[in-house]
């Protein structure tokens, strides 16, 4: 098994787009890659409920 650990900007406009695509095609590598994304940024939330990534929200980035 694969694990990327990653986090991210905001999900809003055209970063949305391509962060959106990059963390599906680390998902779609290999059916046991697991991707887990820090943070509680805009849109997070949705973006890995939506394409089945672990979210861990509890974590602070600095800015």
């Amino acid at each position: 098994m694969l694990t990327f650990f990653t986090t991210a900007k905001p999900f809003r406009g055209h970063s949305a787009v391509i962060q959106r695509n990059a963390l599906q095609s680390w998902r779609l590598l290999h059916p046991e890659v697991e991707v887990i994304l820090f943070g509680n940024d805009e849109g997070a939330a949705e973006v890995c409920a939506d394409l089945g990534l672990g979210y861990e929200a509890g974590f602070l980035a600095s800015v």
